[in-house]
């Protein structure tokens, strides 16, 4: 059996991405690979956006690319400088 090259994680944030989006979503009846997603539905995407405990974590640009570092190894803020002590 062969290795895995790499490894491809992908995830979205809380409240984001929920079923009924256009996008299409896996749920416990469509998770199996091959699986139809979840149809477009604006009705079930409404009642999951009411039912949020919280607002949607939308990550700022900066944000997203600290976490591409930190995925890659590399410190967030390599690229930065650091003020100088006096």
């Amino acid at each position: 059996m062969r290795c895995p090259v790499a490894y491809l994680i992908t995830f979205t944030t809380y409240g984001t991405w929920l079923h009924g989006d256009s996008r299409g979503s896996v749920d416990k009846q469509h998770n199996r690979y091959g699986d139809d997603l979840v149809a477009l539905d604006a009705a079930r995407e409404k009642k999951e956006r009411i039912a949020l405990e919280n607002q949607p974590v939308v990550l700022s640009p900066e944000q997203d690319e600290q976490g591409t570092m930190m995925a890659f190894g590399q410190s967030p803020n390599a690229n930065t400088q650091s003020p100088e002590r006096k």
